[in-house]
């Protein structure tokens, strides 16, 4: 078994007894059900040293004692509840302060930009940042910034009209809530016109 190991990651093990024909998991002296085949591949989630070991089952039936080898395996804590807060709306040409903050001793963080740290000034786009420990066991999060305006959709009631009759347009950013002011060419100032 391949040691240290982040949590979350599959071990593998291989037990070899000659006649076996089937084995008995066990994790931590507990019988990991379901598993027979002499190739373990698990997965670890809980942090700290982990014994694993098997019993080997002949082709009569018989069911060895328990494998005095066990493999130790070392599963090491990634960092946890990676969170990116700023605004996810940015006027054109402006940029969006991003903070990554995640649980665990040690945290380091690269932003898919370039840059390291918990902070990245970045302009609209889609932006992953990873959060690592000193042991090698990272999470990923991603977050969009978009620019204002750049989706802004009008919408027209009733969508066909006669020459001469009024519609009434209503204008709206799905992804921006908040106070937004729109200006129309006829000078109104609401996000709806006649």
């Amino acid at each position: 078994a391949e040691s240290p190991i982040c949590a979350g990651e599959q071990i593998n093990v291989t037990a070899n007894v000659t006649g076996a024909v089937s084995y008995i998991w066990y994790m931590d002296g507990v019988e990991i059900p379901g598993e027979n085949l002499a190739h373990l591949t698990f997965n670890v989630a809980m942090p700290g040293t982990h014994e694993f070991a098997a019993k080997a089952v002949g082709s009569t039936g018989c069911i060895s004692a328990l494998s005095a080898a066990a493999a130790n395996v070392v599963v090491v804590a990634a960092p946890t509840l990676l969170t990116i807060t700023g605004n996810n709306v940015v006027c054109a040409d402006s940029t969006s302060k991003l903070t990554a903050h995640a649980e665990g001793t040690g945290v380091t963080y690269a932003w898919s930009e370039g840059t390291t740290g918990a902070i990245a000034t970045v302009p609209a786009g889609v932006y992953a940042v990873t959060a690592s420990t000193a042991n090698g066991c990272a999470v990923v999060e991603t977050f969009t910034v978009y620019e204002f305006g750049s989706q802004v959709q009008v919408t027209a009631t009733p969508a066909i009209v006669c020459a001469g009759e009024s519609v009434v347009l209503n204008a709206h950013e799905d992804r921006y809530v908040g106070n937004v002011n729109y200006t129309w060419s006829n000078g109104a100032n609401a996000n709806m016109t006649t």
